[in-house]
């Protein structure tokens, strides 16, 4: 019989050992009140059960607050996470992350996109030598080691070439990011396009500012000394001709005769230019059609491109109001532009006329297939007895009394022009 109960306890024991462990601490052995080894057995199991349950439960509080706490963290990088991507990815500046070993990008942001053209899919298919001219890449590559070696954090005046082939310019700031591990730079784009044009511009006005009172100081002189030479070369012309009336041509004087009069002649042009070009005196204007003024002006110059082989084509605006100009100043403007243009050519090409109108100006543009000019060259053209590149020949007073014709209309006259792709001078007059 004891045998029997002693066998029950023993097993209720086993019993609850085995629910303890499947996860089970809410049971406890059932004591006898014998006060035996089993009950002694019991009692002590029965205080390991308690043990484990609160072992248990303070593991638990343990995990739960672990868990509070990487919820927290968890959510706390996400919105650390939600703010950067919020930051970098509207951005006033354009942003890429590139490995500095490959040179390619990880990532962009939108105004780099707006900036390049390309979608950030397309971005991350890129690296620095698809993103700059070619021209240009020997200075790039440096500047992104320099970059990279943190050597400077700041790369000025970078030229970035768009998808459509268009080129723009940033300063580039950069600093190294650490990305799983693993060290990139992320560089900071700032377009500065816009500053640069207005720059460019600026510097053209101050050279057309100082090409104008150069030419006013020149004009100046030119009058003083055109109002000196005009009586002495009226008088050398009057005697040379009376000379030459009064004797027979197979006089040995005839000939000397006639060549003075003919370098008198010269002279005397010489000294109207000058005095037309330091005049200071108000232009006549009247209401002219600008189209209708040049159709008038072509056929003086025709026979000469006929001879010369260049042909002159015209693409006239539409609509284009009148303006008030000295209609034989501007034709003066056009043939001078042409016959610079004919010396260019020496033997063949062609000399195109367009005009056009933006919302201020009436602008005529007169481009020929030339030899061109260099930067130096240009820089000189509208000065007094300037030469060209491609002749080598004084060119006179011509295009600078072209450029003083058209100031004194409070217009504009530009050049644009490479060696070997010909020359355009553009002229902007104001429609008021």
């Amino acid at each position: 019989m004891d045998n029997g109960i002693e066998k029950d306890r023993i097993s209720g024991i086993i019993e609850t050992i085995m629910k303890v462990e499947r996860g089970d601490y809410s049971v406890q052995i059932k004591l006898s009140g014998r006060n035996d080894d089993l009950d002694s057995l019991a009692m002590g199991i029965n205080m390991m059960i308690d043990d484990i349950k609160n072992y248990v439960e303070e593991i638990k509080g343990y995990s739960k607050t672990l868990e509070q706490k990487v919820e927290e963290r968890t959510r706390e990088l996400k919105e650390s996470e939600a703010k950067f991507r919020c930051i970098f990815e509207n951005a006033m500046d354009g942003i890429l992350v590139a490995d500095p070993q490959t040179q390619k990008f990880l990532m962009g942001n939108n105004m780099i996109c707006k900036m390049t053209g390309y979608d950030l899919e397309e971005i991350k298919t890129l690296g620095v030598v698809d993103i700059h001219p070619e021209k240009d890449m020997p200075y790039v590559v440096e500047q992104f080691k320099e970059l990279a070696r943190t050597e400077r954090i700041l790369a000025e005046n970078i030229p970035i070439k768009r998808k459509d082939g268009n080129v723009i310019y940033a300063d580039i700031s950069s600093s190294p990011v650490t990305i799983n591990g693993k060290t990139y730079l992320i560089g900071i784009f700032r377009d500065i396009t816009a500053r640069k044009q207005a720059e460019v511009e600026k510097n053209k006005l101050q050279t057309q500012l100082i090409h104008s009172e150069k030419i006013g100081v020149i004009g100046q002189l030119a009058g003083g000394v055109a109002h000196e030479m005009n009586n002495p070369v009226g008088v050398i012309l009057g005697f040379a001709q009376v000379l030459a009336n009064d004797i027979k041509e197979d006089n040995p004087l005839y000939m000397p005769l006639k060549s003075i009069e003919r370098e008198a002649q010269r002279c005397k042009k010489l000294v109207g230019d000058l005095l037309i070009f330091s005049r200071a005196e108000k232009t006549g204007k009247e209401t002219v059609d600008i189209n209708k003024t040049i159709e008038q002006t072509i056929p003086l110059i025709e026979a000469q491109a006929k001879l010369n082989k260049i042909e002159i084509t015209k693409e006239y605006g539409s609509n284009l109001p009148f303006i008030q100009v000295n209609k034989n100043q501007l034709q003066q403007v056009i043939i001078d532009l042409c016959a610079n243009a004919m010396r260019s050519m020496p033997e063949t090409g062609k000399i195109s006329i367009a005009t056009r109108q933006t919302e201020t100006h009436i602008e005529i543009a007169l481009a020929d297939t030339g030899m061109g000019m260099t930067e130096e060259t240009k820089k000189h053209i509208f000065e007094p007895f300037s030469k060209t590149a491609a002749t080598v020949k004084s060119i006179g007073l011509s295009l600078s009394l072209s450029f003083e014709i058209i100031q004194k209309h409070n217009g504009t006259i530009e050049v644009e022009s490479e060696v070997g792709k010909g020359t355009t001078f553009i002229i902007k007059l104001p429609k008021t």
